[in-house]
């Protein structure tokens, strides 16, 4: 008796339910959108990792929090980061975590991570507009830091 073999089918569809209302001009916009992602009271707690995912204008077409991790480090997997982006149409994107720690710095980590991700939107023609790292104190000044806005993109 012959075995059957199974394929799986995979099934696209898209469907906008909302216009697009925020518009990300510079790191300052992207922000708070970023900030309204992590959970409340975590931010000081957890690292998390996430995106804004922007079409063609800046605005931003949805947000997603991928991965949260322990006090000072999250894992990135950057083939679900890319499917993400890809299957939600998106040209441009804008990288967030946060540092619990309230130092804003990049570390070695996340410029590798950043790096790796840069060349993965190159091949498939997507914008990585910014990274941007989130003090665990977002009140303090600075509350954040960006790649883009220090010449690290």
């Amino acid at each position: 008796m012959k075995k059957k073999q199974f394929v799986s089918d995979v099934q696209l569809t898209y469907q906008r339910t909302d216009i697009p209302t925020v518009k990300i001009l510079s790191s300052f916009d992207a922000v708070q959108p970023c900030i309204d992602l992590i959970p409340k009271g975590q931010i000081a707690l957890r690292e998390f990792f996430g995106t804004l995912l922007l079409n063609r204008t800046n605005h931003v077409l949805n947000r997603c929090l991928l991965s949260s991790g322990g006090s000072c480090s999250t894992v990135v997997d950057i083939k679900h980061l890319m499917q993400y982006v890809i299957l939600s149409n998106a040209v441009g994107i804008v990288l967030f975590h946060n540092h619990p720690s309230g130092n804003v710095r990049p570390s070695a980590q996340d410029c590798s991570t950043t790096r790796q991700i840069k060349e993965a939107c190159r091949i498939f023609d997507i914008n990585l507009l910014d990274h941007i790292i989130l003090s665990g104190y977002p009140l303090e000044d600075p509350g954040f830091f960006s790649f883009s806005d220090n010449g690290m993109l």
